[in-house]
């Protein structure tokens, strides 16, 4: 049974507003969790900064790539962002 999170709404409400959102929190607290059930009714693109392949393609980018990458999603959820280098330049 999932539990319905009070701030579940606050991020669907806050969604195409044209901004990051950053949802952040102590280990196993449920955030990823949390995500997956904002984004399950919605088309959006999974990546994970754990993983080695993520890291290396997203530290090391052009717009250009990143638009490939991308393609027509118009959500990124992008799990473990501080592993990536230079990502807030990305």
């Amino acid at each position: 049974m999932m539990i319905k999170r009070i701030l579940q709404p606050e991020i669907e409400k806050r969604l195409f507003k044209g901004k990051a959102l950053l949802i952040l929190g102590p280990r196993q607290a449920g955030k990823s969790t949390l995500v997956e059930a904002v984004l399950e009714a919605r088309e959006h693109l999974y990546l994970n900064g754990d993983d080695a392949d993520t890291r290396e393609i997203l530290a090391n980018t052009t717009a250009t790539k990143l638009k490939a990458i991308i393609g027509s999603k118009t959500i990124l959820f992008l799990e473990e962002a501080q592993r990536i280098p230079n990502v807030g330049l990305t």
